[in-house]
């Protein structure tokens, strides 16, 4: 830009009283992105300002970090990352990154979206420190790069605030809203929940997709990357929704090689980043196989957490894969088989909120196996419910029993009895909720657990009532899902 001033006034000179403004020659700017000259490697950029000696996995994902700008005029990036708590994720990509991009681009835009725009903001003033230190001015001399503002709700280099878009060189927002009206080149996503059970939320989960979908994907330029760094808590969640675009790629740093990784969804093989063989550390000088011991007992934490793998590839209390699916017409033979049919109800009383009020209807077989024939799923007020059940019941006929929650004290006792009235003519049996929803699922897991339950296939039914992932979804996640209606209501089947 300074090049382009000097230009200007040297033109404006030459024409001065010469030519009327409006005919003379208009200097413009040239938008895309500026060919970068690397002046410090961003490996060498970070030790130099954060005194710290980088090790193998640094070295690679900042060299993966620096090639994403320099190369994004004729490729983008999208990159999912994980590595394991601790090892200078956030300080290379959200601290130190973003300060040496503006130093060489001093019109770049960087937007950092973390779970709440308070953590993101906590960043900005690092980004701003460093930028501001004499080691920075050192490096980067050129003062088009140079910041003077001290607003940690985003601020502008010099050379951005002469541009005069109103947009900010550094943008903390946080993960549901803060893009609005704005653009950016590079968006760095860093630990979009603040804690494990939101992964397993399937309203926060929904709120993170419609805000990638709507606002991310709305403003990401033709020369824009995104990284993001994740654990992988859940098939679900962000990290497992952006893999599934099949546009991502997937720089996964293994706290130990477990070779590649392939996504469930798209089938795409993503191989050790750091081209590690099986069993090789991601840091061994930083830590040694004796600090992973105690690490690797909770299967559910070391997957997600180090390996970055969903928190279970089947699922830890149910391991859903050992569900088998059969056909209806399997089906309709297995129910004349079973020695025991039950409509099993978990239930609740708000439409369109709150917990969902749940219908399983279930079968044991003459090998003591179990068919779960059908699920209905729904969050409806009293009235609805018990419309449901009534005509669930008549759908189900008189041989298939009723079970419903039956709480403590007299209003659990009043829901049974109110039941049996409205249900006359079928069995309706209260079932006691005491004990921890894991006790009270002890039966089903080791069913599940065992290869004993299958589900009749839904794929005919219409996709509102289609139920066989959701069900799925529920038992993997399991006890750490949102919801557990699904559970508890086939558990007390």
């Amino acid at each position: 830009m300074t090049n382009s001033r000097e230009r200007y006034y040297e033109q404006a000179a030459r024409h001065s009283g010469l030519l009327a403004p409006s005919l003379r020659e208009v200097d413009y700017i040239d938008t895309e992105p500026r060919d970068i000259v690397v002046q410090i490697e961003l490996i060498e950029y970070f030790e130099r300002v954060k005194r710290l000696k980088a090790d193998r996995f640094q070295r690679d994902l900042a060299r993966r970090l620096q090639d994403a700008v320099v190369n994004r005029k004729t490729k983008r990036t999208l990159a999912a990352i994980h590595a394991e708590a601790q090892l200078g994720k956030t300080t290379l990509i959200s601290q130190t990154f973003p300060a040496w991009i503006m130093g060489h681009d001093p019109l770049f835009r960087f937007a950092l979206a973390m779970y709440n725009v308070t953590q993101s903001q906590k960043h900005g003033v690092v980004v701003m420190l460093l930028m501001n230190s004499q080691i920075h001015k050192d490096i980067f001399p050129n003062r088009d790069g140079w910041i003077h503002s001290e607003n940690k709700e985003g601020w502008m280099t010099n050379a951005r605030r002469e541009f005069g878009d109103g947009q900010f060189s550094f943008n903390p927002v946080g993960l549901q809203s803060g893009l609005t009206g704005s653009g950016f080149d590079h968006l760095g996503i860093d630990d979009p929940y603040k804690e494990a059970k939101e992964a397993f939320s399937p309203v926060i989960n929904e709120s993170l997709r419609n805000f990638f979908d709507y606002t991310v994907q709305s403003r990401l330029g033709m020369y824009s990357n995104i990284t993001g760094m994740f654990h992988r808590y859940a098939y679900e969640d962000l990290a497992g929704y952006l893999l599934d675009t099949g546009d991502f790629e997937y720089w996964r740093y293994a706290s130990v090689c477990d070779g590649d990784y392939i996504h469930d969804k798209t089938g795409r093989r993503f191989v050790d980043p750091l081209g590690r063989t099986e069993g090789e550390l991601v840091s061994p000088e930083r830590r040694p196989w004796k600090y992973y011991e105690k690490k690797q007992r909770n299967k559910r934490v070391w997957n997600s957490m180090f390996q970055g793998r969903p928190s279970s590839e089947e699922g830890d209390f149910f391991n859903v894969g050992k569900i088998r699916v059969i056909d209806r017409e399997t089906a309709e033979r297995r129910r004349q088989e079973c020695v025991a049919l039950v409509r099993s109800w978990d239930q609740a009383a708000t439409a369109g909120g709150g917990d969902f009020t749940v219908g399983a209807l279930l079968g044991i077989r003459p090998d003591g196996g179990v068919t779960v024939f059908h699920v209905w799923r729904d969050q409806v007020d009293s009235a609805a419910k018990l419309n449901k059940q009534v005509k669930l019941a008549a759908s189900d006929g008189p041989e298939v029993a009723i079970t419903v929650p039956d709480d403590p004290g007299a209003a659990g006792t009043h829901v049974v009895w109110h039941t049996q009235q409205e249900l006359a003519g079928f069995t309706v049996v209260g079932m006691p909720t005491t004990g921890s929803k894991e006790l009270r699922a002890t039966n089903l897991s080791v069913a599940v657990n065992d290869g004993l339950v299958e589900f009749a296939d839904d794929a005919e039914l219409h996709e509102d009532e289609q139920w066989n992932d959701v069900v799925k979804t529920e038992l993997r996640n399991f006890p750490l899902s949102e919801f557990k209606d699904v559970v508890d209501a086939m558990s007390d089947g």
